[in-house]
């Protein structure tokens, strides 16, 4: 009987003991599966749950060794109820009220992985029904009209939690720009007629008084308090006693105040506890800095559509007599398109560094000043020089630049407003593809042009959605002399001089428009298109200056080809001479982009790509076959200042030969470009 005893008992614990190590297996969850969500794409659902996918295995590799990567996700039963829920909360937010959510997974117990599927009958969409205002009795008319015409619910539209927290916020935002300073909303009257599949609305305002400004309180610090007036800083803001509460201005001031440079940190807010009556003041607060600065700098930056590396020093100083201008001086030099540099070349004598050699050196003094004529038109002037050395040619700029930004009002469309005018001196000696002929030449030019656009992105660092545009319409004129001698013999040479003039007009634009594909704002598909066009209304193509033509290829372009690469076969000839490198572009540009975005990590990311694009003489000179296109993939780090990125390109098909990339060697139609910022 005792050995009876002692043989179940045996059993027992190793049944108990089987039973306790199968519960403590842990399974990896390889895959979140989602069946029926006709209406919401799967990786913005997994964004909503609790339960999370297993990474891929390069990311459980790095995490393996390093603080990169990611480790494995473990299966856990008690996190569905948690997830149904979520998802449920989520498809009532979006219209969908009558949504059912079931859920199963499958257990794969020699691999130690887990499946885990919810399957999902969305049902009908609900729409909006009546939308009621209440407590606007209050506000004046003018006023709670604008309010109504912030509505944006469509009686055919999906009833959206988001669309009503936004109409809610413009609303408030409305009554804010209005002096209606406490302006707040109460909960809102959510009210579900299952009969219609509608969804009524009661929305609920408080608004409180309507406020005026009576005064503006001065809180300064720093080094150079004492340098800056009270009444100046007063001037900035544009906001006087008597006007009434309007929180737009009020962020306006605030950029002009930091525009200026005189500050550190800088805040300007509504002083709530010394408000009197109708009555509230407003409190400045800021630590203006020093007034004289010099700093030694290293440059990195994507001008001419590569990436450049070198070194400078700057000289400010602030509050330059007075009325807070602002006076630069600044100096670098820079080796441009870093990536394909031949440091051989760089101690070498100008006649023996090679077509790799590419560096510029450009200093420059710019005065700017927050106001013209008291009206707030931040407006600058600038003296600049530059002499870039590019495939054994050299071009010299001199040139001053006058511009206006104008502020424009944010009900308005076109945000920014830009007209500039220009005076430039250029000097340029070309490579020639006749080693006996040797062109100079040197042109002044006459720009008057503006620059006018929106920005209607909703992240300028990482835009997931909206758009941005850009117009630039200019006018020129340019006179250029030609100084041409031809070698013939060992003491021989024939000489020309002559002038040509020119009228041109200019045209550019450049559109880029983003569309979110999750619900984690972590991906977003972007498209870009530009544009340009050059026209002679007197004159030939070849006066005007070279710095004034259209480019293709680099980093910001078609990042299949370098910088500027991409230029008209059919070349501007100089009296029947013809340039054998890329120093003059083309008058008509045709440029674009698709990228997929993809955050995998809150700072790094990756991209994949394709561009197309080129450059004609002429409109009448595009072809279609003649489009130069790329694809690729990159890698993003988003730091605070910018992102930093490194692309591959590869020449998808090249318009030079009219080959694709399956009859070339596949490595050799790569190129790499390093960035900062988005390529758009």
């Amino acid at each position: 009987m005792q050995q009876k005893i002692s043989f179940t008992l045996s059993i027992v614990i190793f049944l108990s003991a089987v039973i306790f190590s199968q519960q403590n297996v842990q399974y990896e969850l390889k895959a979140i599966n989602f069946v029926g969500n006709n209406s919401f794409s799967s990786e913005g659902l997994k964004a909503i749950i609790v339960s999370k996918e297993s990474p891929k295995w390069y990311w459980k590799f790095l995490h393996s060794f390093s603080s990169f990567g990611k480790g494995p996700e473990y299966f856990d039963s008690t996190t569905i109820p948690l997830d149904i829920l979520s998802l449920g909360d989520f498809y009532k937010s979006n219209g969908y009220f009558d949504a059912k959510i079931t859920s199963s997974y499958k257990i794969d117990t020699s691999q130690k992985a887990a499946t885990l599927t919810y399957s999902i009958s969305e049902g009908r969409p609900f729409t909006y029904g009546k939308v009621i205002y209440r407590g606007l009795n209050k506000v004046i008319p003018e006023i709670s009209n604008e309010v109504y015409a912030v509505e944006d619910f469509s009686s055919k539209a999906r009833y959206s939690e988001e669309i009503v927290y936004s109409n809610i916020a413009k609303a408030i935002e409305v009554l804010k720009n209005e002096g209606y300073m406490l302006a707040r909303s109460a909960p809102t009257d959510v009210l579900i007629d299952t009969s219609h599949y509608k969804v009524n609305l009661v929305i609920f305002f408080r608004t409180g008084y309507r406020y005026k400004i009576n005064n503006i309180v001065i809180d300064k610090s720093g080094n150079g308090k004492d340098m800056v007036s009270d009444n100046l800083l007063r001037q900035i803001t544009m906001i006087n006693p008597g006007d009434y509460y309007d929180k737009n201005k009020i962020d306006i001031s605030q950029y002009r105040l930091a525009r200026t440079g005189l500050f550190n940190t800088i805040q300007l807010t509504s002083n709530i506890p010394d408000t009197v009556g109708n009555q509230v003041p407003l409190l400045l607060k800021g630590n203006i800095g020093m007034m004289n600065e010099m700093s030694p700098e290293i440059v990195m930056d994507n001008q001419r559509e590569e990436f450049n590396l070198g070194l400078g020093a700057t000289f400010t100083k602030k509050n330059f007599f007075g009325d807070a201008r602002k006076l630069t001086l600044n100096a670098k030099g820079e080796i441009l398109d870093v990536i394909h540099f031949n440091y051989a070349d760089f101690f070498k004598s100008h006649g023996r560094r090679d077509s790799t050699f590419q560096g510029s050196f450009q200093s420059s003094l710019k005065l700017e000043q927050p106001f013209l004529f008291n009206r707030p038109i931040a407006t600058s002037i600038e003296f600049y020089f530059q002499t870039i050395t590019q495939n054994l040619s050299n071009i010299g700029t001199y040139g001053t630049r006058l511009s206006l930004d104008f502020e424009m009002p944010s009900y308005t469309y076109i945000t920014l407003l830009n007209p500039y005018l220009i005076f430039e001196y250029v000097g340029y000696n070309p490579n020639l593809s006749d080693p006996t002929v040797s062109l100079s030449a040197n042109s002044l030019t006459t720009v008057i042009g503006t620059e006018f656009g929106s920005s209607k992105s909703n992240d300028v660092m990482f835009p997931t959605r909206g758009d941005n545009l850009s117009f630039i319409v200019e006018g020129a004129s340019s006179s250029t002399n030609f100084d041409i001698n031809q070698h013939l013999g060992s003491s021989d040479q024939v000489n020309l001089t002559t002038i040509g003039k020119a009228l041109f007009y200019k045209l550019q634009q450049t559109s880029a428009f983003y569309l979110p594909i999750s619900n984690d704002n972590n991906a977003t598909f972007a498209i870009k298109f530009k544009t340009g066009y050059i026209q002679t209304i007197q004159g030939g193509y070849d006066v005007i200056p070279p710095n004034r033509t259209f480019f293709a290829g680099g980093s910001n372009s078609v990042r299949g080809w370098r910088s500027r690469e991409l230029v008209p076969r059919d070349s501007i000839k100089y009296f029947g001479l013809t340039l054998s490198d890329s120093l003059r572009g083309g008058t008509f540009l045709v440029e674009g982009s698709f990228e997929f975005r993809r955050k995998f990590w809150p700072k790094v990311g990756f991209v994949l790509f394709s561009d197309y694009g080129n450059t004609w003489n002429g409109y009448n000179s595009f072809r279609f076959n003649e489009l130069a296109v790329s694809a690729g993939f990159g890698l993003r780090y988003y730091s605070q200042i910018a992102p930093f990125r490194i692309d591959f390109g590869f020449k998808v098909y090249n318009p030079q030969d009219k080959k694709t990339i399956i009859h070339k060697a596949f490595w050799k139609q790569m190129e790499i470009h390093f960035g900062i910022g988005e390529a758009f």
